[in-house]
């Protein structure tokens, strides 16, 4: 496993840290770990993210970024019906 040192962390960030800490009941190095996990995606691997990312963008096929989104609503309203 890596190690990370840093240093010049502002006051209310390793505050802010500490607080979490004792809230969730972890150690501060257990906290800052579980911030990068979330920061991370949950600790979820860059193939796994992208594969995600793939899984959501499938679910637009069809869908130009340039589109207008009323036309989108309206397609979906009228699907509906």
């Amino acid at each position: 496993m890596g190690v990370i040192h840093l240093d010049n962390v502002e006051d209310r960030i390793v505050d802010t840290i500490k607080l979490r800490a004792d809230m969730n009941g972890r150690s501060f190095e257990d906290e800052v770990l579980a911030v990068l996990r979330d920061a991370t995606a949950a600790g979820k691997s860059p193939a796994e993210r992208a594969a995600e990312a793939d899984r959501i963008r499938s679910m637009t096929k069809g869908y130009d970024p340039e589109t207008d989104s009323v036309a989108v609503i309206r397609e979906m309203r009228d699907r509906g019906r």
